[in-house]
């Protein structure tokens, strides 16, 4: 009878979870952040808190983007870094992810969680500026170089962003707040 419990509780749990407990997670992705959070240096020193947010954002950045609908949704298959980095990437696609990520950054907790939805929020920015030529915040061009420069310096930057927000840098160190569109 025990047995039949337990095949029963296992059955209701498993019904119970179901994608949204995953967030759309592919089941590599989730693997792979369990076997961090194993391995994970301590949260209570800089690079403990480094390494948890290099973690977070990489873990994002592999991920499909979100906050997009429609037509505006990249090909399947496609990750975040891919639709930040192309520059086919449509400028409606850009500007939901910068809006999903902005309020992201608004309501987690976590300080790696934030970090990385503030480093996406600011990477919409930079490929709409670097493919686009247009600035969808109303940030000014000069705060946007200064942010830029602070992310580019973060030990827990991946390089393909780095370069990103390099290049962004540059282009507003070039720019007045009245030579780029603001859309």
């Amino acid at each position: 009878m025990e047995e039949c419990d337990d095949a029963r509780d296992s059955s209701v749990r498993s019904k119970s979870l179901g994608d949204e407990s995953t967030f759309g997670l592919a089941r590599q992705t989730i693997a792979k952040l369990l076997g961090i959070g194993i391995s994970a240096p301590a949260p209570d020193t800089q690079a403990g808190r480094d390494s948890f947010i290099e973690q977070a954002l990489r873990a994002r950045l592999s991920g499909p983007p979100h906050g997009l609908a429609g037509d505006s949704s990249p090909p399947a298959g496609c990750c975040l870094l891919d639709v930040l980095l192309s520059e086919q990437s449509d400028l409606h696609a850009i500007r939901a992810i910068k809006d999903f990520h902005k309020g992201l950054a608004a309501s987690r907790r976590s300080e790696a969680e934030r970090a990385a939805a503030v480093a996406i929020y600011y990477a919409t920015i930079a490929s709409a500026l670097v493919f686009h030529g247009h600035k969808i915040t109303r940030h000014s061009i000069g705060s946007l170089a200064k942010s830029f420069e602070t992310l580019v310096a973060e030990p827990w930057m991946p390089a393909e962003l780095s370069g990103h927000f390099s290049r962004a840098m540059a282009l507003c160190r070039n720019q007045t707040d009245g030579l780029l569109p603001h859309s």
